[in-house]
């Protein structure tokens, strides 16, 4: 991050998300990034982020098919659109 940018991704971004949510107590590091890649995929238009969770995923220990599973629970929530373009982004090899 650069000097301008330092405050909002590094002190208010990862500390407020990584350092609070994201280390609660109830759920497995695991269990948490399947919600997290599931959540961005409803948003749309954050195929960076959810690149990056598609990834920490993988690193712990959920596969390829389980986000694909997830995705396709949450169609009826997030439509095709966004269901699509998070398919596309899970050929992580690009």
């Amino acid at each position: 991050a650069t000097e301008s940018t330092r405050a909002l991704i590094v002190d208010d971004l990862s500390s407020f998300c990584f350092g609070d949510f994201f280390t609660r107590s109830g759920m497995s590091v695991k269990e948490r990034e399947l919600i997290v890649f599931a959540a961005v995929a409803a948003l749309g238009g954050c195929e960076s982020q959810l690149r990056g969770h598609g990834v920490a995923n993988l690193k712990q220990g959920t596969s390829k098919q389980n986000l694909i599973d997830a995705l396709q629970v949450c169609v009826p929530l997030n439509g095709f659109p966004r269901t699509l373009n998070a398919l596309s982004v899970l050929d992580l090899n690009n």
